[in-house]
């Protein structure tokens, strides 16, 4: 009896763990579909507003490459989970407000005449070929400027010399274009508090790897540590996901320092 006491206890103990490891794992994946849900959520939505054969001829065109912080759409899952509920760069408070409007509202007024096209193109996710496929759908639209902003999703597994690799190869894809477009590339924007306000770790990585990249090609680098450091750059919004991203005044800034690297480019498309 002892014997069959001790036996059933330890099918009754192992009973038990097992049942608690099934708990853990259905915690665990409506976690992680809770997480796929609001990762949707943040996904960039980068929208073409007109299709290339609506753009005014004599138009001076901009493609921006770019994620949430250059364009995001809302739909119920981003009003219900993130509090996001229009079409902006995250976290601008209106269109007019993000920094690729302001950047272009910036450029007319250079150019004085010549009407402004916007196309937006989010890169895809994974190996270089697959993240130029959205580039090779749009190279219809003969860009006179572009505007790369990255580096936010890159994933640090993965390491530097695949963010080299996939850089290198959106770059050499722009340059082969046939409009020969002028490019401008953006650094990576992370609001995170880091010592003296001077990215370090991966995010430094990612920040100079890209830098480096664009000194030896010649291509103006437009770093926005500075404003990422700034808090008064960011916290707009009612959730974590959005506050994350820059405000109106770090759009501002985005749009000053782009600006700045692009006037020198402007003369050449007039």
């Amino acid at each position: 009896m002892r014997i069959g006491t001790i036996f059933f206890s330890e099918v009754d103990v192992i009973m038990r763990l097992l049942i608690t490891a099934i708990q853990l794992i259905a915690l665990l994946l409506t976690v992680s579909l809770m997480r796929v849900s609001f990762a949707d959520d943040l996904k960039p939505q980068l929208d073409d507003p007109l299709s290339t054969s609506e753009y005014p001829a004599d138009a001076y065109r901009i493609l921006v490459i770019g994620d949430s912080i250059s364009r995001h759409g809302f739909n119920a899952g981003t009003i219900a989970n993130l509090k996001w509920d229009h079409v902006a760069g995250m976290a601008a408070s209106g269109e007019s407000k993000d920094y690729v409007h302001l950047l272009s509202a910036r450029i007319f007024g250079a150019l004085h005449v010549r009407p402004i096209a916007l196309k937006f193109i989010q890169l895809g996710a994974g190996t270089t070929a697959v993240r130029l496929a959205p580039l090779s759908d749009s190279s219809g639209y003969n860009p006179d400027l572009v505007v790369f902003q990255h580096g936010e999703h890159e994933d640090q597994a993965s390491g530097a010399a695949a963010l080299s690799a996939t850089y290198n190869g959106v770059l050499d894809f722009l340059q082969a274009l046939p409009s020969h477009p002028k490019i401008v590339c953006v650094g990576v924007w992370d609001p995170y508090p880091y010592p003296n306000g001077i990215y370090s770790g991966w995010c430094a990585v990612i920040e100079h790897t890209m830098s480096d990249i664009c000194a030896k090609r010649g291509l103006p680098f437009v770093s926005v540590e500075k404003f990422a450091q700034d808090p008064t750059c960011h916290g707009a919004g009612q959730t974590p996901g959005v506050q994350w991203h820059p405000n109106d005044e770090g759009h501002a800034h985005y749009a000053d320092a782009i600006f700045k690297a692009v006037v020198p480019l402007l003369s050449l498309a007039r």
